[in-house]
């Protein structure tokens, strides 16, 4: 991400890989754009890639892997059948869960089971709406895990 004096721009990085029946990489393509206003030029060439790769291999399974940037999810929709969560925003939302159950649980303050977090789950929860978190699965499921009956 960069940060200028008219806001910030980001960066965009994307691949596009092939793996075998056993979950072997066979081959990857890296594509990556320089700080840009709006995304049309990298998401252009993504789509190029990945029409080149459905050609070559249309009976594969294409799978989507990103953060929760809901326009992450909309392109992702498009192009895959199956979407997950990126590792690193999935355990960060699992250790905001769990100094929230931790915390309802014990009724002790989550800021004094770990006093650094800086996310707690409600919080994220309830100042997002449907399509903030990404997926509307995820918050779906984030907030049914919020509510008395989530437990």
């Amino acid at each position: 991400m960069l940060l200028c004096d008219t806001g910030w721009r980001e960066a965009m990085v994307g691949t596009v890989s092939l793996y075998d029946a056993e979950g072997s990489r066979q081959h990857t393509i890296y594509i990556g754009a320089t700080p840009e206003y709006g995304k049309a030029q990298f998401l252009e060439r993504l789509e190029r890639e990945i029409g080149r790769t459905k050609a070559l291999y249309p009976q594969a399974t294409y799978v989507g892997i990103a953060d929760g940037a809901a326009s992450n999810w909309q392109f992702l929709t498009r192009h895959t059948s199956e979407q997950v969560l990126d590792f690193y925003h999935a355990t960060g939302y699992l250790g905001a869960l769990f100094l929230y159950l931790v915390s309802e649980v014990s009724g002790i303050s989550s800021s004094l089971i770990l006093p650094n977090a800086t996310v707690s789950l409600p919080a994220l929860v309830l100042q997002c709406d449907k399509d903030t978190l990404g997926h509307p699965q995820l918050s779906e499921y984030l907030l049914q895990l919020t509510t008395p009956a989530g437990f």
